[in-house]
């Protein structure tokens, strides 16, 4: 009787046992797979250490970068500095390199070089040099010296031209600061289209379009038509650089204008007098000379959507 209880018992444990061990076989596999999911010490610390390698070596590399352009600055200012302490000393060659960097990178540092290059020198080229940068860094106050120097300019009539447009450039429409040089510039430009002289006349009648004076276009194809060659040539391609966006922009090109080198012909300055009286507006003139004179990001998208345009329009023909 005390033995049959007994021998149940151990029945129903060898039935327990038997139903355990396949759900432990089937639990492994999963603790198995769940338990590499939890960090080790030593993953731990060779994470931290990754970490710390890679926060010095970005902070390595900020450094190096932040020494490298402190450098160029300080190299950059001991050359322009140097550059302009010898100025007057140099030859005009080397003028003439220093006043090209000046206006390329639009450098105000070299603006007493320029103001004394406009004062005191007496090669054409550098006197030349000096107006272009000064109204590519837009110095204003120098107006006055560059409408002096190009007075003075007798037997050079050529860059007697370019020094008018240059002040007129950098007077462009003004901006109310300095109404009197930009008022003094214009009655200037507009004597100068009375002048006797055909190359004076020329480049006042252009400067008179940088002006904001869109009746210097009828003007100027009038000058042109009596002047010598190479005037007509001179003005033919600045006459172009406002007649061709003013034609592109209203959707009416000029197929002369189209190419990189517009030489005088009758027959191209009747086509741009003849578009001028037509289309041209005061407030289409000021949009235009806005996006020429100016360094407008939505405008050279739009003009290098043109270009790109023109080049697809030429490989399809």
């Amino acid at each position: 009787m005390s033995n049959e209880p007994h021998s149940g018992n151990s029945q129903s444990g060898s039935d327990s046992s038997q139903t355990i061990e396949p759900a432990v076989q089937i639990i492994q596999p999963a603790v198995q797979i769940i338990k590499p999911a939890v960090p080790a010490p030593e993953y731990l610390a060779s994470e931290r250490l990754l970490v710390k390698i890679c926060g010095r070596f970005i902070v390595g590399c900020l450094l190096v970068a932040a020494i490298v352009v402190g450098v160029w600055f300080g190299v950059d200012y001991l050359r322009v500095h140097w550059a302009c302490s010898q100025f007057s000393s140099m030859s005009s060659a080397q003028q003439r390199h220093w006043l090209q960097q000046a206006a390329k990178n639009r450098d105000s540092r070299f603006e007493s070089a320029i103001k004394s290059s406009l004062e005191m020198a007496t090669d054409h080229e550098v006197i030349a040099s000096a107006g272009y940068a000064a109204m590519r860094i837009k110095a204003i106050d120098i107006l006055p010296l560059i409408q002096k120097r190009a007075d003075e300019f007798i037997n050079d009539e050529g860059r007697r031209a370019d020094l008018i447009v240059y002040a007129a450039k950098l007077a462009g429409r003004g901006d109310g600061t300095h109404d009197p040089l930009v008022q003094n510039v214009r009655d200037w430009l507009m004597q100068g289209t009375r002048s006797e002289e055909s190359w004076r006349r020329t480049a006042s009648a252009i400067g008179l379009l940088y002006a904001g004076r869109p009746e210097a276009g009828p003007l100027l194809i009038d000058i042109m038509r009596s002047s010598p060659p190479a005037v007509q040539e001179y003005a033919m391609r600045e006459l172009a650089l406002i007649a061709r966006p003013l034609a592109e922009t209203i959707g009416q090109p000029i197929a002369a204008l189209e190419n990189k080198t517009v030489l005088y012909d009758e027959v191209t300055l009747g086509q741009i007098e003849q578009f001028w009286k037509q289309y041209v507006t005061p407030q289409l003139f000021d949009d235009v000379l806005t996006r020429i004179t100016s360094r407008d990001p939505d405008w050279a998208e739009i003009q290098r959507l043109i270009h790109a345009r023109d080049r697809v329009a030429r490989f399809i023909q």
